[in-house]
């Protein structure tokens, strides 16, 4: 077990100095052993610009497992949130969590047998994250858990269909897509060419049951109501998933 590194107002060892990877060496404030003190092995060096009566120091006594890197990032991220939140004042509903499916947390976690009382223990204490979205994160998992359990995990499968068009192309996003404009009377072209990967699917997954069927892209309503409806038909068709689809919606430019 090790701990992470902190940035706090306050101590500083002298100019030069480092914590060192030796078993026989304490920690600076009394966090003692070799391996609590992993997180240096550098010169502490001057803040960062902007960080101005910080500087760089052990954590207090917050371990997390060096060969977990998913636990090794919640700790710094952590020490790093409230840092922020000391120097603006300002906290995220949210807390530290960051990424696309905060729920996950809590579903995974559910299906290992964990109460809903230790889950929100572990997100308060790991994220710093509010009540309320604690809160909302159990109460869709438990949903998300509800409709996952009919699922045959052994021989089912799951269908994603991707819809490669949005009505603009955000700057940040990092999928493959393009804006619908420029496809302008040219996405029937697409939509032939994914037909013909339903079909072979079709015929490869036949006899095993079809679980889920999720539409992503891209926006998959960027389609016209006619694309949208030929490929409808086309899963009805071809496929049968014994439960709901799933199919993002774009709006006010966020897809939700």
């Amino acid at each position: 077990m090790g701990t992470g590194a902190a940035v706090r107002r306050g101590w500083r060892p002298e100019p030069g100095s480092a914590v060192r990877r030796d078993p026989d060496m304490a920690s600076p404030e009394g966090v003692q052993g070799g391996d609590a003190a992993s997180w240096g092995g550098a010169a502490f060096g001057e803040p960062p610009s902007g960080l101005t009566g910080y500087t760089l120091a052990d954590a207090c006594f917050r371990p997390a497992d060096r060969r977990d890197h998913s636990a090794g990032k919640n700790v710094v991220k952590k020490m790093f949130y409230e840092m922020l939140t000391a120097r603006t004042g300002r906290t995220l509903p949210w807390g530290s969590l960051t990424g696309i499916r905060p729920t996950k947390i809590a579903l995974t976690r559910l299906e290992e047998g964990w109460t809903e009382e230790e889950i929100r223990r572990f997100m308060k204490e790991t994220y710093l994250a509010s009540d309320e979205k604690i809160d909302l994160s159990i109460d869709i998992a438990a949903r998300e858990k509800k409709l996952l359990e009919p699922l045959d995990y052994e021989r089912g499968y799951s269908l994603y269909v991707g819809i490669p068009f949005c009505p603009t192309t955000c700057m940040y996003c990092s999928f493959t897509s393009y804006p619908i404009s420029k496809w302008a009377g040219r996405t029937g072209l697409y939509l032939e060419a994914l037909f013909k990967e339903l079909e072979y699917t079709a015929g490869k997954m036949r006899g095993r049951p079809l679980d889920t069927i999720y539409f992503g892209g891209g926006t998959p309503t960027a389609l016209s109501a006619e694309d949208m409806d030929a490929l409808l038909c086309k899963l009805e068709g071809s496929l049968t998933p014994k439960t709901p689809w799933s199919l993002p919606l774009r709006r006010e430019g966020r897809t939700a």
